[in-house]
C-alpha cells in the first residue's frame, strides 16, 4: 500500500507539472493576454475555449471512459488491446468527420445564436478543424495515463501547449492578431502535435475495426457526451447569458475570476488522474481496501480545499501584484467561483465508483439536473434580478453543490466506501467561515495571512491519524535535540 502511495504522487506530480505547462500555462500567460488583447477579446477567446471543450466532447464519443475500465479487464483476460484500442480509433474518427461536416452547415446559425459577436467561419472553423484532428490525439493521451506512463503524458501535454503558446503570443504580440491570433496558436500547434502523435498511434493499433465491440464502447461511451455536455453548461451558460444580457466585456471580466480560481481544479484533476488508476487496481481485485480509498478522499479534499483558502484568501494581492488592474473589480468573485470548485471535487472522487459500475448514465444524472439548475438560476438571477457576474458565481456554488450531492450518493450506492463524511463537512465549513471572516471583518494582509494559517491548521488536524504522524514527528525531533 506504500509503494502505491509513493506512485500515487509521484504519478501526480508528473500530471501536476504537465497540467501546469497545459492548463496552467493559459494562467500563468494571463498577465501577458490582458495586456496585449482587449477584455472583449478575452471574452472571445474565452468562448472560443469552451467551445473547443464541447467539440471534443462530442466527437470523442465518451470513448476515453472505456479505456481504463477495458484495458484491465483486457489485461486479466490475456487479450489483445491493440484491436480495441484500434476499433475505438477508426469508429470515433469516422464518426468526428461526419459530425464536422454536418458543423460546416450549422454552425454559423449556431454562433450567431449562442456566441453572439464571434464569426463561425472567421474563427470557429479553426477550432472545429483541430478538435477533429485531436480525437486519436485524446485517446493516445488515455492510454499513457492508463498505463501509469505519465512521462510520456507530460511531453506530449507540454510540448503541445508550449506550442501553442509561442505561436499564440507572437500572432498577438507582433502581428496584433488579437482573437484570431489565439485561434490561429491553437489551429497551428493542434496540426503539429498530431503529426508527431501519429506515430506513437500506429504503434498501438493494428488498423482491425471491430464492429461489435465498437458498440458495446459506444453503450458505455455515449451517456458520457451529454454528461459532458451537461458538465460544460455549468462552465458555459453563465458566460452566454453574460453576453446576451450586457457584452463580451463582462464574459471577460468573469472568465478571468474563473481562471484565477480555476488554478486549484487544475490541481486537483491532475491528482485524480494519478488516483484513477490505482482505484481501479483496488477495486478489480488486485488490491482491497476500502478504508484506503477513504482515507486517500478525505487527504485529498483537504489539500484542495486549502488551495481553495489561500487563493480566496489573497486574490485580491494576486491580481494586484501578476495582473492589470482592469480586472481588479472582480476579486470578490473569485472566493466565490473557487468554493464552487471546492465542491465540485466530491463530485471527481465519486465517479470513480461509478465508471467502475458501468453505470455512466448516472453522470448524466448528477451533471443534467445541474445544468438545468445551472440555466434556471442564471436566468433568475442575472436576468430577472440583474445580478450580473455575482448572480453567475451564485449560480456556479449551487450547480456544484447539487452535482456532487447527487454523485456521492450514487456512488456510495454501487460501490459503498465509509468516508469520512463529518470531517469533510468539518473542512467545507471551515473554508466558508474562513471566507466570511475576510469578507466582513479585515482587508488586511497581516490579519488575512493569520486567519489562513488557522483555516490550514484545522483542516489539517482534523485529518485521520494525522495526531499520530504528529507525535512519531515530535519524538523523532526530540530525540535528535
Amino acid at each position: 500500500m506504500l509503494k502505491d502511495i509513493r506512485k500515487i504522487g509521484l504519478n501526480g506530480t508528473v500530471y501536476l507539472i504537465a497540467a501546469l505547462f497545459s492548463k496552467g500555462l493559459n494562467i500563468l500567460l494571463l498577465p501577458i493576454y490582458t495586456k496585449y488583447l482587449t477584455v472583449e477579446e478575452f471574452g472571445a477567446v474565452s468562448l472560443l475555449l469552451l467551445f473547443k471543450s464541447i467539440m471534443l466532447s462530442i466527437l470523442g464519443l465518451g470513448q476515453i471512459v472505456t479505456i481504463k475500465k477495458t484495458f484491465f479487464d483486457y489485461k486479466q483476460r490475456n487479450l489483445s488491446f491493440k484491436t480495441f484500442f484500434s476499433t475505438i480509433i477508426i469508429g470515433s474518427s469516422a464518426i468526428g468527420f461526419l459530425v464536422s461536416i454536418l458543423m460546416v452547415f450549422i454552425g454559423p446559425a449556431i454562433f450567431k445564436s449562442f456566441f453572439d459577436g464571434i464569426g463561425f467561419f472567421e474563427l470557429g472553423i479553426y477550432v472545429l478543424v483541430s478538435c477533429f484532428l485531436l480525437i486519436p490525439y485524446q485517446l493516445l493521451l488515455k492510454l499513457f495515463q492508463t498505463r501509469n506512463e505519465s512521462i510520456k503524458f507530460s511531453l506530449f501535454e507540454i510540448s503541445y501547449m508550449g506550442v501553442d503558446s509561442i505561436i499564440s503570443l507572437i500572432l498577438i504580440i507582433y502581428f496584433s492578431y488579437g482573437t484570431l491570433g489565439r485561434t490561429l496558436g491553437l489551429f497551428y500547434s493542434t496540426v503539429a502535435i498530431v503529426l508527431v502523435a501519429g506515430f506513437f498511434v500506429i504503434k498501438e493499433i493494428n488498423f482491425k475495426f471491430e464492429l461489435p465491440t465498437f458498440k458495446k464502447t459506444l453503450i458505455v461511451g455515449l451517456p458520457v457526451i451529454p454528461h459532458s455536455l451537461s458538465g460544460f453548461v455549468l462552465n458555459l451558460s453563465d458566460r452566454l447569458f453574460l453576453n446576451k444580457v450586457y457584452n463580451l466585456e463582462k464574459v471577460g471580466l468573469y472568465s478571468f475570476a474563473y481562471q484565477i480560481a480555476q488554478v486549484v481544479d487544475i490541481i486537483s484533476l491532475s491528482i485524480i488522474e494519478a488516483w484513477s488508476t490505482y482505484f481501479m487496481k483496488y477495486v478489480n481485485g488486485e488490491k482491497d481496501n476500502g478504508l484506503f480509498i477513504a482515507k486517500f478522499s478525505i487527504y485529498y479534499i483537504s489539500i484542495i480545499v486549502s488551495g481553495c483558502l489561500f487563493i480566496s484568501i489573497f486574490s485580491k494581492e494576486i491580481i494586484l501584484i501578476f495582473f492589470s488592474k482592469n480586472y481588479l473589480e472582480v476579486y470578490y468573485l473569485i472566493p466565490l467561483i473557487a468554493l464552487g470548485y471546492a465542491m465540485k471535487n466530491i463530485y471527481y472522487v465519486s465517479n470513480q465508483q461509478i465508471i467502475f459500475k458501468e453505470r455512466t448514465s448516472l453522470l448524466l444524472l448528477s451533471t443534467s439536473i445541474s445544468a438545468l439548475i445551472n440555466i434556471l438560476l442564471n436566468t433568475i438571477l442575472i436576468i430577472y434580478m440583474d445580478l450580473g457576474m455575482l448572480g453567475a458565481a451564485i449560480s456556479t456554488i449551487i450547480s456544484f453543490l447539487v452535482m456532487s450531492i447527487i454523485s456521492f450518493k450514487n456512488g456510495q450506492k454501487l460501490f459503498y466506501i465509509p468516508h469520512y463524511t463529518k470531517k469533510m463537512v468539518i473542512i467545507y465549513l471551515n473554508f466558508i467561515i474562513t471566507i466570511i471572516l475576510i469578507y466582513f471583518f479585515s482587508d488586511e494582509v497581516i490579519v488575512k495571512t493569520i486567519i489562513f494559517i488557522l483555516g490550514l491548521t484545522l483542516n489539517v488536524w482534523i485529518l485521520p491519524e494525522i495526531k499520530s504522524v504528529m507525535n512519531i514527528l515530535f519524538k523523532k525531533l526530540k530525540w535528535r535535540s
